[in-house]
C-alpha cells in the first residue's frame, strides 16, 4: 500500500464528495434514498461511511489530489454501535427520515447476513472503491484495488466486497475475486453480489 496516499482528516470532505459523485447513479443508493436521492443526501451518506472507515479502518487515494477513494476495514473491527454512530456523525443519517432509515436497515440486515455466511474468519472488508467521474477510465481503481488485495494476502487475509452492479462482477473476477452468491433485496430491484478473494 506504500504507493497509495493514506488520507488525512483534512481530506475527508473531498473523499466524501468524490464518492458521492462516483456512486450517484448506483442502484443501492438510489433505492435507499428513494425520492430523497440528491447530491445533498448522497453527500450525507458518503461522509458517514468515509468517517467510519477513517476512524476504524483506513482510507486511501491514488494521490493527495484524491482522484479516487478506497475504504477498507478489518472485519473484526466493523461492528457498528451507538457510540460509533454518533462519533461518525450518524445523526445526519437519522435526519434523512424514517423511510430512508427503514430501507437502509433492510439492506444492512441482508448485507450483514450474506457477509457472515460467506466468510466468518478475520479478513479485509473493502467497504467501497470509487473514482471521480472526471478521472474514470485512467486505471485508478485498479491502482488502488491491486495493492489492497495484495497487502491483505501478504498478511494471510482474504478480501471481501459486495457490488450491486452485474458489470462489476466480471471486473472484480479479473482481480481474483470469486462470486459467492447473488441475493435479492426484498421489495426492490437490488441484487447483492457477494465476492471473495481467498
Amino acid at each position: 500500500m506504500e504507493n497509495l496516499y493514506r488520507v488525512k482528516r483534512r481530506d475527508l470532505l473531498r473523499c466524501a464528495d468524490v464518492l458521492a459523485k462516483a456512486f450517484f447513479e448506483y442502484p443501492m443508493y438510489k433505492h435507499v434514498l428513494g425520492s430523497d436521492h440528491s447530491a445533498e443526501t448522497m453527500g450525507i451518506a458518503t461522509r458517514f461511511f468515509v468517517n467510519y472507515a477513517y476512524l476504524y479502518g483506513a482510507v486511501y487515494a491514488p494521490s493527495p489530489d484524491i482522484e479516487g477513494v478506497l475504504c477498507t476495514i478489518d472485519y473484526q473491527n466493523y461492528r457498528m454501535n451507538p457510540f460509533r454512530l454518533l462519533r461518525c456523525n450518524g445523526l445526519a443519517l437519522v435526519r434523512l427520515g424514517l423511510n430512508v432509515n427503514r430501507k437502509y436497515d433492510e439492506y444492512d440486515k441482508l448485507n450483514s447476513k450474506v457477509h457472515r455466511d460467506v466468510i466468518s474468519v478475520p479478513h479485509q472488508y473493502i467497504m467501497c472503491i470509487g473514482v471521480d467521474p472526471e478521472k474514470q477510465g485512467q486505471g485508478l481503481a485498479s491502482y488502488m484495488l491491486r495493492p489492497a488485495v495484495q497487502s491483505a494476502a501478504a498478511n494471510g487475509y482474504a478480501s471481501y466486497l459486495e457490488t450491486h452492479n452485474q458489470t462489476n462482477v466480471d471486473i472484480y473476477k479479473r482481480y481474483g475475486f470469486q462470486l459467492m452468491g447473488e441475493h435479492e433485496l426484498p421489495n426492490s430491484d437490488i441484487t447483492l453480489y457477494a465476492m471473495l478473494k481467498r
